[in-house]
């Protein structure tokens, strides 16, 4: 057998869950940065809505990271 169930567990801890809050962790600060404050007459909010989701999901990652 070429790996090892343990072996297994570790590639998608650092791999896969690890890699994937990194993501979105870098989302996060990246619309951080892109929305600085701009005057906007509409009151668009679904940016926010954007950011929320992509930091749950940032969280939920490490967590699964943490745990497995």
């Amino acid at each position: 057998m070429l790996f090892s169930e343990r072996s297994i567990w570790t590639m998608v801890h650092g791999i896969g869950l690890g890699g994937a809050a990194l993501l979105g962790l870098a989302a996060a600060l990246f619309y951080l940065y892109a929305a600085r404050p701009v005057p906007d007459p509409t009151g668009n909010e679904t940016g926010s809505r954007a950011f929320a989701m992509v930091t749950v999901f940032s969280a939920v990652m490490l967590w699964l990271t943490v745990i497995i």
